[in-house]
């Protein structure tokens, strides 16, 4: 059990075991064997906070990036950019197998709504006034550059 000097809220506990549970780190213990290597007779491990530390970075960095991408996307999308739309059909063409195949330790309501979430994208995508909107915008870049070089 954790010690006096080092306790979590069960609440808080079962939080940091579904985070780490979804995000599959490798290796990684849970709250409570955290908790017993954090706090050996009231001695805080260093080497066992750092680890921690370090493997909450790397899982920030990458979900930063990917929020980066989203809203550069999303961007995108709202000018009408055709590369924006591709970007958005393969995303969520390679997701819907990926979220199948590796996220295994969730809930499988979970795993629908994301696979659905996927399948509405793809939907909205193919739909004829999407993908001429989007086909619109790229033609009238495309004449606006042409009339800015004939003046």
């Amino acid at each position: 059990m954790i010690s006096a000097i080092f306790s979590i809220e069960p609440s808080i506990v079962s939080f940091l075991n579904m985070i780490i549970e979804l995000h599959e780190i490798v290796g990684s213990p849970s709250v409570n064997e955290m908790g017993e290597m954090m706090s050996s007779a009231g001695v805080f491990d260093m080497d066992a906070i750092m680890q921690v530390i370090t493997e909450a970075s790397v899982i920030a960095i990458i979900e930063i990036t990917l929020g980066i991408f989203a809203v550069i996307v999303g961007i995108g999308l709202s000018k009408g950019k055709k590369w924006a739309r591709m970007t958005t059909i393969v995303t969520a063409i390679v997701s819907v197998p990926l979220v199948v195949l590796v996220v295994d330790g969730i809930d499988n309501l979970i795993v629908l709504g994301m696979v659905a979430f996927d399948g509405i994208a793809l939907y909205y995508m193919f739909k004829p006034k999407v993908r001429e909107y989007f086909n619109q915008t790229s033609k009238n870049n495309s004449s606006g550059k042409s009339e800015q070089k004939t003046n």
